[in-house]
């Protein structure tokens, strides 16, 4: 899991940063050992699949040629991933915007639809009178509105390194995210994904705090 931090006094002690954020997770009802959930296979229905087009894949081939790189390779991770999540919310939002349901404003919502670089993510915790700001670094965040009222139910998290097993650096960032809109009574569900480009691991925080992940 990417770390979670707090910022708190210079002279505060490591063991008291942890209590903090102890005391943080404790709130979110998502505990370290909850996060060895349970997993499930993830269909996608025949009407939500999507056909790339090729020219995202001449564009990493692209990327191969001019890096002088040979997939897979660390090298390639951030152009690579770049180009898959611009090209994959282009053709929804082109495909989508084309469809029967453009009529009834889903042309509208998709429109507000927009990738978010890299961010910290930040929010307020009070502990023993006190209170500090426990924070984390997200990747790539899909906004649908207000950035400062996260209002996102999707981010991506790039691992620079090729991952040989799945990964659970979301987590720290779906935290923040799921528990500030809890407390503001907003739906708290929330996706996220960890990549190399090459290996994609899916994690999913319901209304209900629980976590199910899919390799």
């Amino acid at each position: 899991m990417q770390p979670i931090h707090s910022r708190l006094e210079p002279d505060s002690s490591e063991d008291h940063k942890s209590e903090v954020l102890d005391d943080f997770l404790d709130a979110t009802v998502i505990s370290p050992s909850s996060w060895w959930r349970t997993k499930s296979t993830w269909r996608i229905g025949r009407d939500d699949r999507l056909e790339m087009p090729c020219s995202l894949e001449r564009l990493l081939d692209d990327y191969n040629l001019a890096l002088i790189a040979e997939s897979p390779n660390s090298q390639l991770i951030r152009p690579r991933l770049d180009a898959i999540l611009i090209q994959i919310l282009s053709v929804v939002k082109e495909t989508r915007q084309k469809s029967v349901n453009g009529k009834f404003g889903m042309s509208a919502i998709l429109d507000a639809v927009f990738w978010g670089s890299r961010r910290r993510l930040c929010i307020a915790h009070d502990f023993q009178g006190c209170s500090y700001t426990v924070s984390c670094s997200v990747d790539y965040t899909l906004w649908y509105g207000n950035q400062q009222d996260l209002e996102t139910n999707f981010i991506v998290v790039r691992s620079d390194v090729l991952m040989e097993d799945e990964c659970w650096m979301p987590l720290a960032a779906m935290s923040i995210i799921h528990y500030a809109r809890k407390k503001a009574g907003r739906n708290a569900e929330i996706y996220g994904v960890c990549t190399d480009s090459y290996k994609w691991t899916f994690l999913h925080l319901n209304n209900k705090s629980q976590e199910i992940d899919n390799d």
